[in-house]
This record gives C-alpha cells, structure tokens and sequence, in this order.
C-alpha cells in the first residue's frame, strides 16, 4: 500500500509540475492540491503549489504594466529565482523564457531593445538554445551598442555553438578588450581560449592568443577603456603597418606602445625575433 502511495504521489507531482510548465496555473493547483490533500506535508508537492502561486502571482501582475516596464519586471523576477537543476524547473524555465520572448515588439524593434547590463531578445534566445536567431539579434542590438562587451560574449556563444569557430574568437576577444572583468574562463566554450584566459587572465588573453597563433587581431567597435586593450589596438595597428610596408606609421605604433606598455613592447619584439 504504500508503494503504491508512493508511485501515485510521484505522478501527480509530476502532472502539476507538466501542467507549471505550460503555464496552467489552474491545473498546477488541481494537481499539488490532489497530493497535499492526501500528505500535506509532501515537500515537492508543497514546493510545487508554492512555486505555481508564485508565478501565477508574477504573470498576473503583468496586466498592470505595459511596455518596458513589463519587460523588465518579469525579466528581474526570472534572473532571481532559483531554478533547480532538474527537468521540471528546466521546462519551467523555458516556458518563461518564450513568455517573456512573446511580449516584445515585432521585428528589428524588439530586436534592437536593450536592458543594461545585459537583457535583449537575443541574450533569450541564446538561453532557449535557439543560436542562430541569437546571433541574428545579437548582432542588431550590436549596431546600436557596440560598446556593450557582455553581448559580444554572448555573441561569442551563439557563434560557437553554430561551428562558427572563427567568427566566435572574434567576438570572444572583443568582448574581453572592451570588458575583461565580466568574462569568466570557466564559462568560455573556447577551451583553448578558456585556458589562455586562466593562465594569463582576461586582459592580457587577446594579446597572448595572437602570440600564440589562436587569435587574429581583432578591430574593436569603439575606442577601447583600459591599459590592455589600448596596448592590444597599438599592436594591431604596428602589424598592420608592418605588413603593408608603411615604416613611419609602424614606427609611430611601436613608439606609442613603449610609452604605454614597454612590459607588451617587449612581448611584442620577442615574438618577432622568433
């Protein structure tokens, strides 16, 4: 008998938790009530009739708000909640997700629209597994803020994930030129540029990937804000003289580079002495 408590039990959980999962309050209710009616002191089903009144409290408070203010306010409330590493909260997760996708407006308008730090309709997608309209909006809202590292890395990502090797390096270096303090090696699907980044931290990463024949170098979007990333842009501007045969220009780029960071300077002549 109480095995049989115990399969039942199991299985209307897991229907309210379908049902939280598509969004059915009403049916979420039925089911977690169903269980507590029988073990109030169940902690699954508790947790479950908790999290619906919850969530149904969240989306009903939606029809007060309009526009921005909506946006934010359901995306706040899905960056706080502590989802369990399981299926049930992975589907829950994912119904949110495409709700929250829903309530943007159509086409290069929502896809333009950005939340500092780091909400926009392609950040969605790229957690909904969803990469190439991730990129496709992630470059939109791209245009418009160049500046913004974390979405380069985000970016970087959405490439990866599509094979685009690469194009991903390209927007992982940017991404650590222009905000290396928001980029965590362990997070990096780039393991060798991952490995680079824990041996020689985000900043100086770029420029020991280029040394190392992983990176190219990268032209960033706007004016760079840190030691590094100047010393990085000096560099590329010394290679491109170089190659091109334009001496004064190279001159010029290396004389800036030895003011700034003789420490790279002296990288940078090593590695073309070898």
């Amino acid at each position: 008998m109480q095995l049989n408590l115990f399969q039942w039990d199991i299985i209307v959980v897991g229907n309210g938790y379908q049902a939280l999962a598509r969004l059915d309050f009403d049916q979420a209710r039925k089911f977690f009530s169903q269980v507590l009616a029988v073990i109030p002191d169940h902690p699954v089903a508790g947790r479950g009739q908790r999290e619906m009144q919850f969530w149904e409290q969240v989306l009903n408070s939606l029809a007060d708000l309009a526009g921005d203010t909506a946006l934010v306010y359901l995306w706040e409330h899905i960056s706080a909640f502590s989802f369990n590493v399981d299926e049930n909260h992975a589907a829950l997760h994912r119904a949110l997700l495409r709700r929250l996708v829903s309530m943007f407006p159509f086409g290069n308008e929502g896809g333009r629209w950005f939340h500092p730090p780091d909400f926009c309709l392609g950040s969605l997608y790229l957690q909904l597994g969803e990469y190439a309209v991730a990129e496709q909006y992630l470059r939109l809202v791209l245009a418009h803020s160049p500046d913004v590292g974390i979405l380069h890395r985000f970016l970087g990502d959405a490439l990866w994930q599509q094979e685009k090797h690469d194009a991903a390096h390209v927007a992982y270096v940017t991404a650590l030129l222009l905000a290396p303090d928001t980029i965590n090696a362990q997070t990096i699907l780039s393991q060798p540029l991952a490995a680079l980044i824990a041996e020689h931290g985000p900043g100086m990463a770029p420029l020991e990937g280029y040394f190392s024949g992983l990176l190219a170098l990268v032209e960033l979007p706007c004016d760079p804000g840190n030691i590094e990333a100047r010393a990085y842009e000096l560099l590329r501007q010394s290679e491109i003289a170089r190659v091109q045969g334009q001496h004064q220009e190279m001159v010029a780029a290396r004389r800036g580079l030895k003011t700034l960071a003789p420490e790279i300077l002296a990288m940078y002549l090593e590695w073309l002495a070898k």
